[in-house]
C-alpha cells in the first residue's frame, strides 16, 4: 500500500512485452523499470501500522475540532463588528472544522470495506463524499490562509481602513474567490471517479484499486485518467501558497520596522530606540507561518513520494497521520497567543492556567488561582469563588483587542 514502506518489499517484475524488457526507456510516469510494490498484508506488523494510521488522525482531528470551536465561539461573540481579517479567519476555521471531522475523525471509516484500511466500513459513495469535501475544504483553507497573510500586509503597507475593506470587489476577492476555485477544482474529480482510498487514512485523489498504477497485476477501475496531473496541480498550489505567505509576512515585518524607524527622528539625544512592535509582529508572523508549514510539511514529503510512484516510508506515513490533522490546534494557539501575552503582561502575578482561562473565557473553578504565594489565603478564596462580574475582575473582563500579526 502506498504510504507504507516495507523493509523487505515484495518486488514484481513487469509483464512480458513491457518496454523495460524490450530495452526501451520506462514510461514517463514510471521512475524505474522495476519498482517495489508494498503489500499491506505482507508486513510482519501490518496490523499495528494499520491501527495507528486509522486512530492517530481521529485523535488529532478531535483536538482540532475543539480548537476550531474555540475560535468560532470567540468570533461569534463579536460578529456584528468584526473586521475583514476576522471574517477570513472564520472561513479558515470553518474549513478546518470540516476537514477535522470528515477527513481526520472519520478517517478510514469512510473507506470501502474491500480496501486494506483498518476499520473500513464504508463504500464507494462514502469514500467519494469524504474525498470531495476534504479537497474542497483543503483548497478553501489553503487559499484563505494565504489571502489573510496578504491582507495583513496590505492593511499595514497601504493603510487600508475598515470602510475600504467593505467594498464589494475587495470582499469578493478575500472571501469568495477561494470558494469558487475550490468548487471548480473539486467538482470535475467527482465525475471522473478520482476520489478513492489514498493508502494512508482517508479518501483523496487516487486510483482504484490502490497501486494499480504501479502493479502490473492490477487493472485500474476508477481514476484512470490524469490522476498524477491533478495531484501535481494540488501540490504545486500548496507550494505556491507557502511562498506567498513567506513573502507577505516578510513584507509585513519590513513595513512595521520602517514605520518604527521613521519615528526615531522624534527621539531626544540619548533616548533609546524602541522596536517593540517590530519584535511582536516578527514573532506573530513566525507563528503564523509555522502553523501552516508544520501542518503541511508531511504533505509535501508524502506528495513527493506519491507523485514519483514510490512507497512512502512508514515513519513519514505515521508523521503525516499525526501532524496534518493538528492544524486546528496550531491555528488556535496562534490566534489566542497575542491575547494571552497581553493579559500575562498586564497581570504577571497570575498563573498560566488562570491567564488561559480568562483569554479562552473558560471557567476552571479552583484552578484559576494566582501564582503569587504571598497573597493571603482569604484573598485566594475570594478569587476562586468569583466570576467576571465581581469587582475584582472589572479590568480583566474588559475586551482584549486582537493584536495584529
Amino acid at each position: 500500500v502506498r504510504g507504507i514502506h516495507c523493509t523487505t518489499p515484495k518486488v514484481k517484475q513487469r509483464r512480458k512485452g513491457h518496454a523495460c524488457e524490450r530495452g526501451e526507456p520506462p514510461p514517463r510516469h514510471r521512475i524505474a523499470c522495476v519498482e517495489a510494490v508494498t503489500d499491506f498484508t505482507t508486513m510482519p506488523n501490518w496490523q499495528a501500522i494499520g491501527k495507528a494510521l486509522a486512530i492517530l488522525p481521529k485523535i488529532g482531528g478531535s483536538f482540532s475540532i475543539v480548537g476550531s470551536c474555540l475560535i468560532l465561539r470567540d468570533i461569534g461573540r463579536k460578529w456584528q463588528n468584526v473586521p475583514l481579517t476576522t471574517e477570513v479567519m472564520a472561513h479558515i476555521t470553518v474549513a478546518n472544522l470540516f476537514i477535522a471531522f470528515w477527513e481526520c475523525f472519520l478517517s478510514t471509516w469512510m473507506a470501502p470495506k474491500d480496501s486494506p484500511a483498518f476499520m473500513a466500513v464504508g463504500n464507494t459513495v462514502t469514500c467519494s463524499m469524504q474525498g470531495f469535501i476534504s479537497v474542497i475544504m483543503s483548497i478553501i483553507l489553503e487559499i484563505s490562509y494565504t489571502i489573510l497573510s496578504v491582507l495583513y500586509w496590505i492593511m499595514v503597507a497601504y493603510s487600508w481602513t475598515e470602510r475600504k475593506t467593505q467594498r464589494l470587489t475587495i470582499r469578493f476577492f478575500f472571501l469568495g474567490l477561494s470558494i469558487i476555485i475550490a468548487v471548480g477544482f473539486a467538482t470535475p474529480l467527482l465525475f471522473l471517479q478520482m476520489y478513492n482510498f489514498s493508502g494512508v487514512y482517508s479518501c483523496s485523489i487516487e486510483e482504484y484499486p490502490l497501486n494499480c498504477d504501479i502493479d502490473p497485476d492490477k487493472v485500474c477501475e476508477r481514476g484512470t485518467e490524469g490522476v498524477k496531473q491533478w495531484q501535481l496541480a494540488l501540490t504545486v498550489g500548496v507550494l505556491v501558497c507557502t511562498f506567498i505567505i513567506i513573502v507577505s509576512m516578510s513584507l509585513l515585518v519590513k513595513n512595521v520596522y520602517s514605520q518604527e524607524r521613521k519615528n526615531d527622528r522624534y527621539l531626544s539625544e540619548g533616548q533609546k530606540k524602541h522596536r517593540e512592535l517590530t519584535h511582536k509582529t516578527l514573532w506573530q508572523a513566525i507563528r503564523y507561518f509555522l502553523v501552516y508549514f508544520i501542518s503541511n510539511l508531511p504533505f509535501y514529503v508524502h506528495s513527493g513520494f506519491d507523485l514519483a510512484s514510490v512507497s512512502t516510508p512508514v515513519d513519514i506515513a505515521i508523521l503525516y497521520a499525526t501532524v496534518s490533522p493538528m492544524f486546528g490546534v496550531f491555528n488556535s494557539f496562534a490566534y489566542f497567543r497575542p491575547r494571552y501575552l497581553s493579559y500575562r503582561e498586564k497581570y504577571p502575578e497570575k498563573s498560566c492556567i488562570h491567564c488561559y482561562s480568562k483569554v479562552l473565557e473558560i471557567d476552571l473553578g479552583c484552578w484559576c488561582i494566582t501564582s503569587d504565594e504571598s497573597v493571603p489565603p482569604n484573598v485566594n478564596q475570594v478569587i476562586e469563588d468569583s466570576d467576571l462580574n465581581s469587582p475584582l475582575f472589572q479590568e480583566e473582563s474588559s475586551n482584549h483587542q486582537d493584536t495584529a500579526v
